[in-house]
């Protein structure tokens, strides 16, 4: 999966190259079943936006827009990686369970 986005930040130019995705990573527990869940696009193209919480931190949209695709609702999120919470923002929206951890005890706070 990856998040585009629709203008480039400047932290991202590597020259000559300028990036406007990142890729985000799934993961399943044994064999992913599509049971139930809806058909949905691997990128998701999103305004850029000022980072507020985290230097890495990503948009809202996208993440709900998966993980109500992705995920039946009170399945476990796992976020190892968690930053400023996005996801477990976008679980609690969608009514899943969230863990996340998090190594920088401020982020965490956050």
């Amino acid at each position: 999966l990856s998040i585009t986005y629709s203008h480039a930040s400047s932290g991202t130019v590597l020259h000559p190259f300028q990036s406007n995705w990142r890729p985000v990573l799934l993961f399943s527990r044994g064999a992913f079943r599509r049971k139930g869940l809806r058909v949905f696009s691997d990128v998701y193209t999103v305004p850029s936006a000022p980072k507020t919480y985290h230097p890495w931190e990503q948009p809202l949209t996208p993440w709900v827009h998966w993980l109500g695709r992705l995920t039946r609702p009170d399945q476990l999120v796992v976020d190892c990686f968690a930053g400023s919470g996005t996801i477990g923002v976008a679980c609690k929206q969608l009514g899943r369970r969230y863990l996340g951890t998090e190594v920088d005890a401020g982020y965490a706070e956050t």
